[in-house]
């Protein structure tokens, strides 16, 4: 949602909701160019109204960590896209290498990186989620189930739970797909 902030905070407050994922992009309210600036006067605004930023939507970038433990942002989530060019296996790595480049960041400011799977060319399943993050600390790296997508993929809710259910850090996407 794209209205400015005291109208979106305002909205979701009005919907009886105690927290937001905030959006991190251009379009959005917060710019990633202006996070470490604008997120504290976003959180200002949610908690005027009682409300909490739970996660951003977002990149995974050292000035945008700071940002989020600076509020108290528990998780940045992402979706993996697999770069066809160089498979899934090197995509796989890529990602792990820009994991591994933040893990201090991570560590210092209390936040984790939330990987939701996805469709399309993206890590879509849980399956593939335990996958690319089953080596690090759900507190670092964490799981982000979406069960409208592990549906679209195929994956039984109880089976995509078993897969990551120790990788979870207090975020699951529930949604209609169909």
């Amino acid at each position: 949602w794209t209205d400015p902030l005291p109208q979106l905070a305002d909205k979701v407050a009005g919907l009886g909701l105690d927290g937001v994922e905030l959006t991190v992009r251009p379009g959005y309210q917060v710019l990633p160019e202006n996070v470490g600036r604008d997120l504290p006067g976003a959180a200002r605004v949610f908690a005027e109204r009682g409300l909490k930023i739970r996660s951003i939507a977002g990149p995974i970038d050292e000035a945008t960590i700071a940002a989020c433990g600076d509020v108290g942002v528990p998780i940045i989530r992402i979706c993996c896209a697999i770069d066809m060019s160089i498979g899934y296996v090197a995509s796989l790595e890529r990602y792990r290498r820009q994991f591994g480049a933040v893990l201090p960041t991570l560590d210092r400011f209390g936040v984790a990186i939330g990987v939701q799977n996805h469709s399309g060319t993206q890590v879509g399943s849980a399956a593939g989620t335990l996958h690319l993050i089953e080596k690090y600390d759900p507190k670092h790296v964490c799981a982000v189930l979406d069960m409208a997508h592990c549906s679209v993929a195929g994956e039984p809710t109880a089976m995509a739970v078993d897969i990551v259910k120790d990788r979870l850090n207090g975020l699951v996407n529930f949604k209609s797909a169909f």
